[in-house]
């Protein structure tokens, strides 16, 4: 398909010879990047128009091809939105004004943009050349002179759709239960790289700047629109009869990807008000407010536990939480205006299960951390989006600790984060916490369990190893230092290292586990009252050749062993280094021994086979000899170590036989999770039939 390219000319006039200055318009939804690079060229130059030499020499260079990555030297400072959703017919306009700090001298300012039709462009009020560059998603323009270092205005009208599609700026269908009609709502998710869907802008992470925002609506049918600060004023009748334009307060320094533009016809419940005193609201379409009280009590209390913990008041004048028909995710933390997924986040004490409310209070505390995690520290870049993702995650087990005290939230983690992730961070096909990214595409697929799961899991091992009140101490200085800032994970660790002074090298050991894939297994063999231990990467397929994937390490880890004996319950701690094949340590005498006490650590033990049986029989004879947390364990262990061949699949069933007088859910769940997939294995094998029958007399039991 040949594009259709709108030209649009200024003549400028002036005391000196008339210049004319070419804005060129590209519909980027036609397929512009089907046209070879030097025919674009061609398109652009060959007009008939003389442009000046300056403008010619930049088009000729093209160093906007080189990277996908912004210029950190031009650093938008302000940003004012204009948006006029168009409901009825999918489609809006809007105009923004960045205010620009160039840091040093610029031949050209490139932004981003994505599927918008740019209607105009200026700079300082002058029109200049600008363009599209669809391979790297960006929005060119070229200053008929080398721009000076110092501040700028940008100024840009556009219009775009607002159908077929489900991120950036789009249309959100819903139909009415009572009365079945259809009925539209404009919504957002901007998160990673979607904000230059709705409007031009500097849609990298680390360019943060405040916005001012203005949303048009319609006047009738009990619409509002939503952001993410307070409504300050609305103009009736603006743009004309019928709509009215809601203007909003300035936001605090954020990226882009928190912003957040909402026209709707939801209802709210009354206000709480947190222990800081800002509101805490929750909004819903019609006949779904009242499933929105659980969620508006968990925020409540998860966001007044935030503030006590990081000792950091929320900046904002205050919170909404609301649900969309369609969203694409389970939730997104825009500051000050969270969305959700409507399954994730309404709750009926009447027919909904527990499982459901479980599912809400994890989302809704998950998406509250992000307050500080993320939205008021913001990583640099998606490379160490862990430091969003796994922070959040375990913080939503801190959180909950305190909103739900008969859950054993501890214990939970393990099936929850800890060993789902573990069977996936067992292949060679895993990837490392910490991984370069530059293409969207790269950025949206670390979106996964690695970043939230694995990362939440080192974050637990870390904080057993520093202790409590050391670990707080440390991701507390880390947030102040960095508030409206960005950071990378040395960061993280600069700060955790002050707080724990020389009792453990927080970065040495950190990096083993956040800059490699997989995790290791540590095979444990006592001798009397020796124990000797070595590790070697964990792999479900260990005949697989993995000489192809190299590590800085050699997939060696920096592993902090802890154990309990029969004698007491005594925690024991050492260390066992990357740096050695093996060591030995004495140890008391003891009829058994139990390594990586609760699974705080993010690896698994093999023991000798009498161990295995010595720790069996403990259970049988007493089930609450060991901690719930510890019986999970050493059954995710074993089975782990049976599919991958290490172990006999035997030894694993037999750490089974206590399960009849097990009273704790979370070991019948990981056991179910592994003699489902042991069955599934058997499938139509004789051997499927005694599986079930011996699965049939636990449960009998």
């Amino acid at each position: 398909m040949i594009p259709v390219i709108k030209w649009m000319f200024l003549l400028v006039l002036a005391a000196v010879p008339i210049v004319t200055i070419v804005t060129i318009m590209i519909n980027q939804t036609m397929e512009l990047e089907r046209i070879p690079e030097d025919e674009k060229l061609t398109e652009i130059t060959s007009a008939g128009y003389l442009m000046a030499h300056y403008n010619s020499s930049i088009m000729a260079a093209k160093p906007w091809e080189s990277t996908h990555r912004l210029s950190p030297y031009v650093r938008p400072q302000q940003y004012f939105i204009n948006l006029f959703p168009n409901l009825e017919q999918g489609s809006f306009v809007g105009s923004v004004d960045i205010s620009l700090v160039l840091d040093t001298p610029q031949s050209y300012i490139k932004l981003h943009s994505k599927g918008l039709n740019i209607k105009e462009t200026k700079l300082n009020s002058s029109s200049v050349t600008a363009f599209l560059y669809p391979e790297h998603e960006f929005l060119v323009i070229i200053p008929n002179e080398e721009l000076n270092a110092g501040e700028y205005k940008l100024q840009l009208s556009f219009e775009g759709s607002l159908l077929n599609k489900i991120v950036g700026f789009y249309r959100s269908v819903y139909t009415d239960s009572k009365s079945h009609e259809e009925h539209y709502i404009a919504t957002s998710k901007f998160e990673p790289t979607y904000a230059r869907l709705a409007f031009p802008c500097f849609d990298e992470p680390q360019l943060k700047s405040k916005f001012k925002i203005s949303l048009t609506r319609p006047s009738g049918n009990n619409y509002i629109a939503l952001s993410n600060m307070n409504q300050e004023s609305e103009e009736a009748n603006v743009p004309t009869n019928g709509l009215t334009t809601v203007h909003f307060a300035n936001t605090v320094p954020m990226s882009t990807y928190l912003a957040c533009f909402i026209v709707c016809d939801f209802q709210s419940l009354e206000p709480v008000k947190a222990d800081q005193g800002f509101p805490l609201t929750v909004y819903a379409r019609n006949g779904q407010s009242e499933n929105m009280k659980y969620a508006q009590h968990v925020g409540l209390q998860a966001i007044n536990f935030y503030v006590n913990y990081f000792g950091i008041k929320y900046p904002l004048p205050k919170l909404d939480l609301i649900p969309i028909p369609d969203f694409p995710i389970g939730a997104m933390e825009h500051w000050g205006l969270v969305t959700f997924r409507e399954s994730c986040v309404l709750f009926n004490e009447h027919i909904s299960s527990s499982a459901d409310q479980e599912a809400v209070a994890f989302t809704v505390v998950h998406e509250l951390a992000h307050m500080w995690f993320g939205n008021l520290a913001t990583m640099k870049w998606w490379n160490d989006l862990w430091l969003n993702e796994g922070f959040a995650t375990y913080m939503e087990f801190k959180a909950l600790k305190g909103i739900h005290l008969d859950w054993d939230i501890d214990t939970l983690f393990l099936i929850h984060s800890l060993q789902p992730v573990q069977y996936l961070d067992n292949k060679l096909s895993s990837h490392a916490i910490i991984q370069d990214v530059s293409h969207p595409d790269q950025i949206t697929e670390i979106f996964d369990v690695i970043s939230y799961d694995k990362g939440s899991s080192v974050i637990r091992m870390l904080e057993g190893m520093l202790g409590e009140e050391i670990f707080r101490n440390g991701i507390t200085a880390y947030l102040k230092r960095f508030a409206f800032n960005n950071t990378e994970t040395d960061d993280l660790w600069t700060e955790l290292q002050t707080a724990a002074q020389n009792t453990v090298e927080v970065k040495k050991v950190m990096d083993t586990w956040t800059r490699q894939a997989g995790f290791p297994v540590v095979t444990a063999i006592r001798n009397g009252t020796k124990l000797t231990l070595k590790q070697q990467r964990f792999l479900s397929n260990p005949n697989v050749d993995s000489s192809t994937n190299s590590s800085l390490y050699n997939y060696k880890w920096e592993i902090p062993i802890t154990y309990i004996t029969s004698n007491n319950n005594t925690v024991h701690k050492f260390w066992l280094n990357k740096d050695v094949d093996s060591i030995t340590i004495d140890i008391p005498s003891a009829e058994w021994i139990k390594l990586n006490h609760r699974q705080v650590g993010y690896y698994i033990i093999n023991y000798s086979e009498n161990d295995w049986h010595l720790l069996n029989k403990l259970l049988e004879k007493n089930v609450d000899a060991l901690n719930a947390a510890d019986r999970s364990s050493l059954i995710h262990d074993a089975f782990s170590l049976a599919n991958a061949n290490y172990l006999p699949y035997g030894i694993a069933l037999n750490m089974t036989k206590y399960l009849s007088s097990e009273h704790h859910f979370v070991p019948w769940d990981v056991a179910a999770t592994n003699l489902n997939t042991l069955r599934n294995n058997l499938y139509q094998r004789p051997a499927q039939k005694n599986l079930e029958k011996y699965v049939h007399n636990l449960l009998g039991n």
